[in-house]
């Protein structure tokens, strides 16, 4: 596999589980929404707190 290939894995790998190198990464995004969906908040609430997420506003952990 070429260099371009690994590299490009290594950033779809920090992005969807890791330290990606700008906001949360997807994973805690999803971890996030699945709490939300359990909690049975309103789609709006959902959808204000997946922005915020996406945002950086709400903090990642």
């Amino acid at each position: 596999m070429n260099l371009e290939c690994l590299r490009i894995a290594d950033q779809l790998r920090q992005a969807f589980v890791g330290d990606p190198w700008l906001g949360p990464s997807m994973r805690s995004v999803l971890d996030k929404f699945r709490l939300a969906s359990r909690l049975q908040l309103p789609r709006r609430v959902i959808v204000q707190l997946l922005c915020c997420l996406f945002h950086g506003q709400a903090g990642s952990s």
